[in-house]
Order: structure tokens, then C-alpha cells, then sequence
């Protein structure tokens, strides 16, 4: 293949990246992430990362059309869009980093040991349980072991064991805070001084967790976006 049909076929698939984002905005405001571009559209995001080396790339080759938009802090929320767009993309993903950030402080303002709860490493077959009233505390259980007097099972679904929370990101600790909300209103949890305090009865995750009947409830599955948005609204 010359390099003048090179170009042209490399034209042609750019214009198709154009053509793909266009028709998504037509019926959505929600930002085009690049990861959900990537498993809805493989084949055209295979062949463009053959040809630009990448996806941002790719978009960046397009020129004035469309535009890589990605916010600072925001990990996994890069997206695409038409220049038309910019501006009401760029405000959503603000707002969901705002959203994050929140989130992030919410868990560290929580007692000590029941950040660490969710995140202490533990042995095959060991639990946790904490305190439900202060001061507040957490033990590793024995797989045979009763939980105490005055303490509740931390469910190992909720747990990130291992993470290092000086380390962690606001991704992460958002995720924590929506296993922390799921939880506490699962085992009907709230520590004195913590946010749940204001927010346990309050927001509409808490109020669509509280309609499920208890063996529904440890089937519901819901992604981590639809957590953050009903942890937002009453």
C-alpha cells in the first residue's frame, strides 16, 4: 500500500471515530469514556491503536473535531468528545470528581478502627467484626469463633483487604465509602460522630436499600457509578 492510500485509509477510520462519537452525544449528555469505547467498539479501537499507536492518539489525529477531556485526579474517566461538547463533558467529569473527592473524605473521617476494618489484611477463613458502640474497635476472628458481645460481622465483600489507605487513591476510597454505606444500613451500623450520622437516613441509597427484603438484599449488585450517584441525592 503507497503512503497517499495509507493516508486515505487512515482518514477513513478517523472519520468513522468521528462519525461513532457524533451519534452518542445524539442521545445522551453522559460522557464517552475511552474504557467504555474500547469494549462496545473493538474492532475500531483495535485498528486505530494500530495505526495512531493509541486511542488518544487516534482522537488527537482527528484535529478540531473531537477532543481527549480528562480531569485531574480522575483515574479511568478519560473521555471523548465533539468540540460541541467540551464544555458539558468537562463540567460532568468535574462533577464526578467532586463527587469522588467527597466520598474519599467521608471514609477518613470515619474512627480509626473502622477505616482499618475494611482494609486489615486477614488469614484464610478469619472474619471481622467491630464495636457497634465506642470506643470503636475491630478483631480477626477465628473461622470457628463467635462474634462478641457488642460487635458486628464486616461482611468480606465489603473489604479491600491489604489496601494501604495512606496510599489510596480517591477511586478507591470512594469505593470503600459506598461498601461502607451498603454495609452499615445492611447491619443497621452508624457510629456516633461519623457522616452516616447526617447521611444513613437520608440518601436515596440508604432509603432503596432499606425497601429490600434481607435475601435480596445480598444479591443486588450495583455498579460503583450508580452507587455515587444515589449517595448524592436524598
Amino acid at each position: 500500500m503507497t503512503g497517499m492510500e495509507n493516508n486515505a485509509a487512515d482518514q477513513m477510520w478517523l472519520d468513522e471515530l468521528v462519525d461513532v462519537a457524533t451519534t452518542y452525544y445524539e442521545t445522551t449528555d453522559a460522557p464517552l469514556l475511552m474504557s467504555k469505547f474500547g469494549q462496545t467498539h473493538r474492532e475500531l479501537r483495535a485498528e486505530l491503536v494500530q495505526r495512531f499507536g493509541s486511542l488518544s492518539n487516534a482522537v488527537r489525529a482527528v484535529g478540531n473535531r473531537l477532543e481527549v477531556i480528562k480531569i485531574s485526579g480522575l483515574v479511568g474517566q478519560e473521555a471523548i468528545a465533539p468540540v460541541d461538547r467540551v464544555k458539558r463533558v468537562t463540567e460532568e467529569l468535574a462533577q464526578r470528581s467532586t463527587g469522588r473527592q467527597l466520598a474519599a473524605s467521608s471514609f477518613l473521617r470515619l474512627p480509626f478502627p473502622l477505616r482499618v476494618a475494611f482494609c486489615v489484611k486477614t488469614e484464610q477463613g478469619e472474619k471481622v467484626a467491630v464495636s457497634t458502640e465506642p470506643p470503636y474497635r475491630y478483631l480477626k476472628l477465628e473461622p470457628e469463633q463467635a462474634i462478641p458481645f457488642g460487635m458486628v460481622l464486616l461482611d468480606e465483600k465489603y473489604r479491600h483487604p491489604g489496601l494501604r489507605l495512606e496510599n489510596a487513591s480517591d477511586g478507591e476510597l470512594q469505593a470503600l465509602w459506598a461498601n461502607y454505606s451498603l454495609w452499615a444500613n445492611e447491619v443497621n451500623f452508624a457510629p456516633s460522630g461519623s457522616p452516616t450520622q447526617s447521611t444513613h437516613q437520608a440518601n436515596a441509597l440508604t432509603r432503596l436499600m432499606g425497601a429490600q427484603d434481607e435475601a435480596m438484599k445480598s444479591k443486588i449488585k450495583i455498579p460503583l457509578d450508580i452507587i455515587e450517584i444515589l449517595l448524592k441525592h436524598p
